[in-house]
């Protein structure tokens, strides 16, 4: 099943999504070509969930069972969603950090592709991005409504027509996050990941 690409089609016979510039096209080609560019490992504070899509007729390797594999269970049942790839693409991202600039390399956790438009997306629990709000503010910052935001992911996609989104679990349904929670116990122990 991993070889083979969402509804039967090769990724440069997909239609493009609305709204995308010539730099965003060219980051969905990449993505549709090469995702996933980081592979994804458990840890210590994480389990990783494999799971079989139908939609997009390929293996996708989640690195959270708490909020990304949930996110993805999402994508995978929203009729609006017409592909999403884990781990989709590396980023290039330039910031300043007190009075060095820093240059670093980033992969969001997912692309999500509507009809309507192109998304990357990173999940992060609550706690997690609590922490990164207030150590990392260079990094992670919220924008005028108040949404948790990157800006120097922002500023990577700046003219792309990519939008950006930090979702956590208080963004999904929880019915979804506990049916995802099951399946993610029921996943692990029939192929002993996690052990």
């Amino acid at each position: 099943m991993s070889d083979h690409h969402p509804h039967g089609a090769r990724p440069e016979t997909f239609p493009d999504p609305a709204g995308l510039t010539g730099l965003g096209r060219e980051l969905v080609r990449c993505a549709r070509a090469d995702a996933p560019v980081r592979t994804v490992k458990p840890g210590r504070r994480h389990v990783c969930v494999r799971f079989p899509s139908s939609k997009m007729q390929r293996v996708v390797v989640c690195e959270s069972r708490h909020i990304e594999y949930p996110f993805a269970r999402h994508c995978e049942h929203d009729p609006e969603v017409l592909e999403y790839y884990p781990q989709p693409l590396r980023l290039s991202l330039v910031y300043t950090s007190g009075q060095r600039r820093v240059r670093v390399g980033y992969v969001p956790d997912f692309l999500v592709i509507r009809r309507a438009g192109a998304e990357l997306v990173e999940c992060k629990t609550e706690q997690e991005l609590d922490r990164l709000l207030r150590d990392r503010p260079e990094r992670w910052a919220r924008d005028d409504d108040g949404q948790p935001t990157s800006p120097p992911v922002l500023a990577a996609l700046e003219g792309s027509g990519l939008t950006y989104r930090i979702v956590t679990p208080g963004d999904l349904n929880p019915t979804e996050l506990r049916n995802a929670d099951i399946l993610g116990h029921y996943l692990e122990d029939s192929d002993g990941a996690g052990r």
